[in-house]
């Protein structure tokens, strides 16, 4: 089997039929495409689209399809195709197209082999529209006698190109030229048959055209012709019968006249890219053109999400950061999951260096080769892709999203490329620019850990990522959670990706913060009675209360505690089932040390203050060093008069204090209109709601409502 039989019977195997016996599904694309490689390869085929770098005969075939026009004479070959790219840019972004699939020099469709296109519009019809290109440097006008001929232009040779067609209900027949036409309206052709046979019809010009029927017309107003495209159809009059199915056909097929040529058409391009996408340089129309010729040379199938995807990764390319696995991690795999669960990432802080590393996804060889050659990203013959390429040819294969820098000069630009991929099954896109995902309506948004929670791989991050409060050692962020479920909101990407490769600290670290220091101590004072019967069982202590008064007698005895009057403890053999004992005595008539020699347990005094307050009696003040074995509450406040060092104790607590412990200093001093220290306020009764597990030390401005 000769070259020239290999590539018609590969070919044959991917292309799209176009009866309604046999149609390719999109679907079906890629798997056909990739068996087309494999047998490419293995015969050596010149037409091989995929294994041209390794065969001197498919490189003289690659050039001899791209110089065609050369050969021929004349550049009706590239004039049809850039006339061409023009209508696919039009309606892949049709508001009334809802996909397309398009196929070239197809070989079941007759005389109308040049484009075959089936369109799905919004409303769910469907339509197959046939075409025949012919476009010619010699600019003579078509005359109804050239349409009457069996040669050329000749009608009914493009019926009897058709027969294997059983069903044309929704087929349109479209025969394009960029020649002029001298046939008028009304006009009467006499097509005649080989047999001789005459069959008579009527020129009809199409004013009104309805653009689902002539999707392709070419648009008014952008073209270097004087005349606009003249558009007809032919109405039979009268026959012989002999040309059977000649009257349905008519009513399907149109003849397009004075379309654009390749100065035009260029034109059309560069102004549709201008309007439509923000493209307004010169380089990024040429690339457009360029991945259409390849459709054109090539055996792919193009569907509207290939050329939106396309003009997106043309829009883009300037600010596209390219990707490597130079920072990958174990992290890094568990947010790359998390990222491509998403449309978008929103990164606000563009810490590119980290975000466009930790990708070490790849592709088969014959995935690389056909994308890149598919999106005309191979413009060289050269078997290894530049990175920036292969980051675009991953894309297109959906292994990684694109990661686009976005500066505010140009976030209208990017804001274009958006509106583009919404038409289309939405293509993975990191941005890095100073955005919120409110900007992106109807897109799936992954900004803050917020946008996790539904997803599995939350619980794995908030296991494995790490903080570090005020320079402490590191806890997870679960834990950091456990606290306050709204840190989740403030706990954005930008944190996350910086975690892939070490702990984010949080607050100012608070080592070292002073050469010179002097060591403090504090005394306690309990202000919730409440917390004595938690602090007795926790600790399995005896606790004397000291200085009772009766509203104090009558509350403790209220508590689920084993509760008795000093006098009478002293006088019992077996003292281990009392928890509080009551006295009326101040601390130092309490015969303390002789109780502590009584007992196993911990024994500790408390003096009752007021009816609000106690205080912790002990020989020596609690050492700085102590104080989080003492101050064991959910809340715990420091306080004392100005000028006695809080906020310096506070510094070196921050620096020693366990990661259970935050260290929170409100600004109080900010008073509303009735007096009251509010904002502070409000902070420390929600740090020490029951649903926040960590203790809190919070200085304190001496200010009463504290």
């Amino acid at each position: 089997m000769d070259n020239k039989d290999n590539r018609n019977k590969l070919s044959n195997e991917v292309k799209q039929h176009c009866d309604n016996k046999r149609k390719l599904k999109v679907d079906e694309q890629i798997k056909l495409q990739k068996k087309c490689t494999g047998q490419v390869k293995r015969k050596r085929s010149p037409c091989s689209s995929t294994d041209y770098e390794d065969n001197e005969d498919a490189r003289k075939f690659r050039k001899k399809s791209t110089t065609h026009e050369k050969q021929i004479g004349v550049s009706r070959f590239a004039t049809k195709k850039k006339s061409f790219d023009s209508s696919a840019l039009k309606f892949s972004t049709s508001d009334i197209v809802a996909d397309f699939e398009m196929k070239t020099n197809s070989d079941d469709c007759g005389d109308f082999d040049d484009v075959v296109l089936k369109v799905t519009f919004m409303d769910g019809q469907s339509q197959m529209f046939l075409l025949q290109l012919k476009h010619s440097e010699n600019m003579k006008d078509v005359t109804g006698n050239m349409l009457a001929k069996g040669k050329g232009f000749g009608i009914l040779k493009y019926k009897e190109s058709i027969q294997e067609f059983e069903n044309i209900e929704n087929v349109s027949f479209m025969l394009y030229t960029n020649k002029s036409t001298s046939i008028k309206n009304n006009e009467k052709i006499v097509l005649q048959n080989k047999d001789k046979t005459i069959e008579e019809v009527v020129v009809t010009k199409l004013q009104q055209l309805d653009p689902k029927e002539l999707l392709l017309m070419t648009r008014k107003g952008i073209s270097d012709k004087k005349e606009e495209t003249k558009v007809f159809q032919f109405e039979l009059k009268q026959s012989s019968g002999s040309v059977k199915g000649l009257d349905e056909f008519l009513k399907h097929f149109y003849f397009f006249a004075n379309q654009t040529n390749t100065t035009g058409a260029r034109s059309q391009i560069n102004a549709m890219l201008r309007e439509e996408c923000g493209i307004t340089d010169a380089t990024y129309s040429s690339s457009f053109i360029e991945f259409m010729e390849t459709w054109w040379s090539g055996n792919f199938i193009l569907t509207k999400y290939d050329v939106v995807a396309k003009l997106a990764e043309l829009i883009f390319t300037p600010f596209i950061q390219t990707i490597s696995d130079k920072k990958c991690t174990e992290k890094s795999k568990l947010l790359r999951e998390a990222i491509m669960k998403f449309d978008m990432t929103i990164v606000r802080d563009t810490n590119e260096e980290v975000i466009a590393n930790i990708w070490n996804e790849t592709a088969s060889d014959d995935e690389i080769n056909l994308t890149s050659d598919k999106y005309g990203l191979r413009l060289t013959e050269t078997k290894n892709l530049p990175s920036e390429e292969r980051s675009k040819v991953l894309w297109h294969l959906n292994k990684v999203p694109l990661i686009v820098k976005v500066e505010e000069c140009h976030k209208e630009r990017v804001k274009c490329a958006i509106k583009l991929l919404k038409r289309v099954e939405k293509k993975k896109v990191v941005l890095l620019a100073n955005i919120t995902k409110e900007e992106f309506t109807g897109w799936n948004v992954f900004q803050d850990l917020s946008d996790l929670p539904n997803e599995g791989v939350y619980t794995d991050i908030i296991k494995h990522f790490a903080v570090s409060l005020q320079g402490r050692q590191s806890i997870f962020l679960d834990q950091l959670l456990n606290f306050d479920q709204e840190n989740y909101r403030t706990i954005e990407t930008t944190e996350l990706i910086k975690m892939t490769q070490e702990v984010v600290q949080i607050g100012k670290n608070q080592k070292n913060a002073f050469e010179n220091y002097i060591p403090r101590s504090v005394s306690t004072i309990s202000l919730d009675i409440n917390k004595m019967s938690e602090f007795c069982k926790k600790t399995d202590s005896v606790v004397i209360i000291c200085n009772v008064s009766q509203p104090w007698n009558e509350a403790i005895r209220q508590l689920d505690l084993h509760v008795m009057e000093l006098d009478q403890y002293l006088e019992l053999e077996e003292r281990n089932k009392c928890v509080i004992l009551l006295t009326s005595n101040k601390w130092p008539k309490v015969p303390f040390d002789d109780i502590c020699e009584k007992t196993k347990k911990n024994v500790r005094l408390l003096q009752v203050l007021d009816d609000e307050s106690c205080s912790s009696i002990v020989r020596t003040r609690v050492d700085e060093m102590e104080i989080f074995t003492y101050l064991d509450y959910p809340l715990n406040v420091i306080c004392s008069p100005p000028g006695m060092g809080k906020s310096t104790l506070m510094s070196r607590l921050s620096s020693i204090c366990p990661s259970s412990y935050w260290s929170v200093r409100p600004k109080s001093l900010i008073q509303m209109s009735y007096g009251t220290y509010f904002p502070a306020l409000q902070l420390i009764r929600h740090s020490a709601a029951p649903s926040c597990p960590k203790p809190v030390v919070v200085p304190e401005n001496s200010h009463p409502v504290l």
